[in-house]
């Protein structure tokens, strides 16, 4: 694990999420029981082995008796949730320190689903296609998650219209996925969203922005070089007070672009700003309870 990224500070941040997690949860079985529906988390949904993290009182000590071997009972929601963070490596995420904070955020999501009893998948965005990077659950889980995210580079494209749908959807009800990306350059990846979305899978857009992509400081004449495509020409542009507005009201039309389209997919959107802790950032999303937020 690299020690500068996840740093004691940054853990103990986690663990903050970690301890609000927990008590969303039991407000949530607290309601369920009180509420004394069906598809609470005390309805017995089926087996699966067992693996390491897995808690002894949740394994059938009777299924081990017929059959020598451990399994652990699934309840329904428990099976159901599966959550999916997939974290865009593109060469622009590689400038304005957005690197660091993209996987911070992804490692502080994934903790979430972990300490949500889900199954969690790390997947990398890069050069049109998704790569599955980890594959996680229970106790053992967040460090894997912080080893897994420690090994990564940012570099090349993404095209994230292409890449994902070939992120791996869970099969089951209440899969979610986490999409942590600055969203430049990206194309129009509604179309893809949607169609995940049309099989039930939640959407939480978490775009990562850093102050100089929000509100440009320098003026002057400036020369502009794509970090997805370091072989082209650079571009000089003259940049004034007027050119800075413009581009911050353009950066402010596409934030409320993205936010629109996380409502119509009945999803999230969470700003990122690079200066802010990724505790801070998604401070709403562990304090929300079970179900769509």
């Amino acid at each position: 694990m690299d020690a500068g990224l996840f740093d004691g500070a940054f853990l103990a941040s986690l663990r903050g999420l970690r301890l609000r997690r927990r008590r969303a949860r039991a407000a949530d079985r607290a309601g369920e029981r009180a509420a004394g529906g069906r598809g609470g988390r005390t309805e017995f949904a089926g087996h699966r082995a067992y693996g390491p993290g897995d808690e002894l009182r949740s394994v059938d000590w009777a299924a081990y008796a017929r059959t020598d071997r451990l399994f652990v009972k699934e309840r329904e929601r428990e099976a159901a949730e599966r959550v999916t963070v997939a974290l865009d490596g593109s060469g622009s995420m590689a400038s304005f320190g957005k690197w660091r904070a993209a996987r911070r955020l992804a490692a502080a999501a994934g903790m979430l689903a972990l300490a949500s009893g889900a199954r969690t998948d790390l997947v990398l965005l890069q050069a049109g296609a998704a790569r599955r990077v980890a594959a996680l659950r229970g106790r053992q889980g967040l460090p894997l998650l912080l080893e897994a995210l420690s090994g990564l580079r940012a570099g090349g494209t993404t095209d994230l219209p292409r890449a994902l749908p070939s992120v791996p959807r869970p099969s089951g009800r209440g899969a979610v996925l986490v999409l942590v990306s600055d969203l430049l350059d990206a194309g129009d990846v509604g179309p893809a969203l949607e169609a995940r979305a049309a099989r039930g899978e939640e959407t939480v857009l978490v775009e990562v922005l850093a102050p100089e992509e929000r509100a440009p400081s320098a003026r002057g004449t400036l020369v502009l070089r794509d970090p997805e495509r370091p072989g082209e020409a650079a571009l000089r542009v003259a940049v004034g007070e007027r050119e800075a507005r413009a581009f911050a009201a353009e950066v402010r039309r596409r934030l409320d672009e993205h936010a629109a389209l996380a409502r119509r997919l009945r999803g999230t959107f969470v700003l990122a700003r690079t200066e802010v802790p990724a505790g801070e950032v998604l401070r709403p999303l562990a304090a929300a309870g079970g179900g769509r937020r």
